[in-house]
């Protein structure tokens, strides 16, 4: 199957969680995803500098062998930090299934959060370093990952961020929101109304009161423990 963290360097290794460093054969290795160690001891055993790396321990299933937030947070920062150090930019492509609500049906894996944070930060902590996160739907098969995953390698699109599912891409999105103006807001509060507004010597409250006061037939109190400006 697809490793683990695929690192692509013409030729495609793979790293995966473990208690202790090894080296089964030149292109696989198994480190402690909580070791600072032993990602310096990886990226100097490796026979070409990366040039992209496809991280997938958040959806993992190691084991026992280490925790989440390990395999998730931590591993992807400190595999940040060496290759950063190095001074050649990197692809990364950080794996995750359902950890976004995208058609709402999906049921959210709150651990793929942990990976939210460094996707966002990397690229501004090493020049070079562009960060994008994948997030899969959980039902995805093997065959369709290897498609979406090569898909994003090769893909220069510049969102941070995208989803799939049922075979549609995803991106995040913003759009204006129309806030109604003064005069629907006034009409929160009906004619006549008996409003106590507390704190409302100053400040927010001070504001609220006047703008209370402008509604026809209203009586606003004002309590607080401070006296009323000087009129000016």
């Amino acid at each position: 199957g697809l490793p683990h963290v695929i690192v692509r360097f013409y030729t495609v290794g793979s790293v995966r969680a473990a208690r202790a460093f090894e080296r089964p054969s030149s292109a696989e290795f198994l480190i402690d995803p909580w070791d600072p160690e032993h990602y310096d001891r990886l990226v100097d055993a490796l026979p070409r500098r990366p040039l992209a790396v496809v991280h997938r321990w958040t959806e993992s299933t190691d084991g026992e062998a280490s925790s989440p937030r390990h395999r998730g947070f931590d591993s992807l920062v400190l595999a940040a930090r060496q290759l950063g150090r190095r001074g050649q930019p990197v692809d990364w492509l950080v794996v995750t299934r359902s950890a976004h609500e995208v058609v709402g049906s999906e049921r959210v894996e709150p651990l793929g959060a942990l990976v939210a944070g460094p996707c966002r930060v990397i690229p501004y902590e090493y020049e070079g370093h562009r960060c994008r996160s994948v997030d899969l739907a959980a039902d995805d098969d093997l065959d369709l990952e290897v498609a979406i995953l090569l898909r994003e390698l090769v893909s220069r699109d510049a969102h941070p961020v995208v989803a799939y599912r049922s075979g549609h891409r995803w991106c995040p999105g913003h759009a204006p929101l129309v806030t109604p103006g003064p005069e629907a807001a006034r009409t929160a509060v009906p004619d006549g109304a008996r409003c106590l507004v507390t704190g409302g010597t100053s400040g927010v409250g001070l504001a609220l009161a006047e703008a209370l006061s402008r509604v026809p037939g209203a009586r606003v109190a004002l309590l607080a423990r401070t006296p009323l400006p000087a009129r000016d």
